[in-house]
């Protein structure tokens, strides 16, 4: 019995030993709370900051894409005049031989009525 109580004694002992360790562990549960509860306001203002700029990046990234279609849209553009003025070039060379034609056939008839013109006088 005396052997068991010695037992239970120094069991008492060491756990009372701890006490004074637990206690200044249980003595820094607020301080790292306040610590924790600091962090997390951090972490909050971070994310914050981080979805501010992802807007950012986002506007930005629409605006670039507006700006690449406008580029874009330009190019089919200035391909679209090319075409036209080259097929305004072309018309102008088949109008300039149609007009030489139409002069040509002009002096044709002019010169018909010429040849025609004595032959009308004359009676069979």
């Amino acid at each position: 019995m005396k052997n068991r109580i010695g037992r239970r004694n120094a069991k008492l002992e060491t756990e009372n030993a701890e006490i004074p360790e637990l206690r200044k562990k249980l003595a820094k549960i607020p301080k790292l709370r306040k610590k924790l509860a600091k962090v997390k306001a951090r972490n909050a203002e971070l994310i914050k900051e981080m979805m501010k700029e992802d807007n950012r990046h986002v506007a930005r990234i629409k605006l670039l894409k507006a700006i690449e279609e406008k580029y874009t849209r330009r190019a089919e553009f200035e391909v679209k005049i090319e075409e036209l003025e080259k097929n305004r070039t072309d018309i102008v060379a088949e109008n300039t031989e149609l007009r030489s034609r139409v002069v040509k056939l002009e002096q044709d008839i002019v010169e018909l009525k010429k040849e025609l013109e004595p032959k009308k006088n004359h009676k069979f």
